[in-house]
């Protein structure tokens, strides 16, 4: 307990990294994380894909939103998890937007804060988009497509390329090497 009461954590940690110089202003001393190249891609290039990735998620979850199927107006099945999903795109775009341009050198309350989590944050939007497209395809099988079964498929579609998506993202950022 009281060895506990020394260490640093949070904005306290953070900023203990930081020393003020002769003129003011604040340089980082604390530990960097460098990008190695993961499944033959340079750092520079799994940045590149990591924009692509996370452009291509968000513009289908928000075309699934602008479609009139019925199961996101009507059920709550098809509704709830497809707003986790959106929430979840919101959260991986401003994630990649935390990383540096060039994706080699990370600061560590960045790789602690956005790097590290992407794995997990990308399997929740593949189970999120798992969950709403399987809730709109329950929605057609229940109450029939009526009017809107190309809304209805368009959605199921947007869904399951965010799936697909977040799957292979998934995998390489869990082959992506970070070294201290």
């Amino acid at each position: 307990m009281a060895g506990e009461k020394g260490k640093l954590r949070g904005r306290a940690k953070r900023a203990s990294y930081f020393i003020q110089s002769g003129t003011g202003e604040y340089i980082y001393q604390g530990p960097l994380y460098d990008a190695k190249s993961g499944r033959g891609l340079t750092p520079k290039g799994a940045m590149v894909r990591r924009w692509c990735f996370v452009l291509a998620i968000a513009g289908l979850e928000v075309l699934a939103g602008c479609l009139p199927a019925q199961g996101p107006a009507d059920r709550f099945y098809v509704l709830l998890p497809y707003a986790a999903a959106l929430i979840t795109a919101g959260v991986l775009l401003w994630g990649v937007a935390q990383l540096p341009g060039n994706g080699v050198r990370v600061r560590e309350y960045v790789y602690d804060a956005w790097v590290a989590p992407l794995p997990m944050r990308t399997a929740a939007a593949a189970i999120l988009a798992g969950l709403a497209a399987a809730g709109e395809a329950l929605e057609l099988l229940i109450h029939g497509a009526g009017d809107g079964l190309m809304a209805s498929l368009g959605f199921i579609l947007c869904q399951c390329g965010v799936l697909g998506i977040s799957l292979v993202w998934r995998g390489m950022e869990r082959d992506a090497v970070w070294s201290k």
